[in-house]
């Protein structure tokens, strides 16, 4: 099977909060490919703001990962990443209808903003109990 189509495969498969992306998030959907490694599994999605641009918040079986495009340049893609032994907890805020998460890495504390309160919850949650699983 086409490497694409498995992680589309794998993004479909997740439970609907996590699930929903947008028409316009398909652009990163095609990066994947040559973000993931070989047999990295997608766990969790969750679609917000990052240091002011629009992207997709991917928690795998092995890193978190966030990837974005600037609307300024639609060639510049933002990407970072963190092993799960960077972060030191995650935690999750509540809006009316959006939240956000904020990811602590060793002192430094990275929110991702205007992120459905329920992808907000379950990927924070998921994230928080993988990194209790590596101390």
């Amino acid at each position: 099977m086409d490497r694409s189509l498995q992680i589309m495969e794998q993004i479909e498969n997740l439970d609907g909060a996590n699930a929903l992306i947008r028409k316009g998030d398909y652009f990163l959907v095609a990066l994947l490919p040559d973000i993931l490694s070989e047999g990295e599994k997608i766990e969790r999605l969750a679609r917000g703001i990052y240091l002011n641009v629009w992207g997709l918040l991917i928690a795998t079986d092995r890193r978190v990962f966030f990837i974005g495009k600037t609307y300024n340049n639609l060639n510049d893609v933002s990407f970072e990443e963190w092993s799960y032994g960077e972060i030191v907890s995650t935690l999750h805020q509540k809006g009316i209808i959006f939240g956000k998460i904020i990811i602590d890495t060793q002192g430094a504390k990275k929110v991702i903003n205007q992120v459905f309160n329920n992808q907000a919850e379950s990927f924070s949650s998921h994230v928080g109990s993988l990194g209790a699983n590596l101390i």
